[in-house]
This record gives structure tokens, C-alpha cells and sequence, in this order.
């Protein structure tokens, strides 16, 4: 798996500010496939992100593809955890 590639497309896909309340816990398989892991522990950040998981999914998968990442490593879904 490109680790590398989905530290980096996190790091550009978010501001300083979402990356200090939303922490990138990598990329995991899940039921559906690989999926997008965050873990978010402030209840209200937690929330905003629930809200916002498919534009943060495909702003991420868009990073990825333009890093050169294959289609078939891409998250399918965003997993939200609290701790």
C-alpha cells in the first residue's frame, strides 16, 4: 500500500487548523473496502466532519490520484471515531 501517498494527500487536503482537532489515523480495510480513518475526540469538530466526510473523501481520493496513487487504493468510505 502507497503509505507515503495517503500521509501526503491528507496533509494537502486539510488546513493547519483541521489538523490540529482531526487526526489522520491512515487508511484501513473495512467491511466495504479500504476506508479513510479520522479520529476526531471534540464532540462539535466531530459533527462538522460527520457532515462534511463525502466532500472530505473526494477531496482526498482527488489528491491521491493527482500524487499518482492507482485507483485501486483508494478509500471507499470516511470513518469518523471519537478516540
Amino acid at each position: 500500500m502507497p503509505i507515503l501517498i495517503y500521509i501526503r494527500a491528507w496533509k494537502l487536503s486539510t488546513t493547519s487548523i483541521i489538523q490540529s482537532h482531526v487526526f489522520f489515523q491512515g487508511v484501513v480495510e473495512g467491511p466495504q473496502g479500504k476506508r479513510l480513518q479520522l479520529r476526531i475526540p471534540d464532540s462539535t469538530w466531530r459533527q462538522e466532519m460527520i457532515y462534511q466526510k463525502d466532500h472530505i473523501l473526494k477531496r482526498y481520493n482527488d489528491l491521491c490520484l493527482s500524487l499518482g496513487m492507482n485507483r485501486m487504493w483508494l478509500p471507499v468510505e470516511c470513518h469518523i471515531v471519537a478516540f
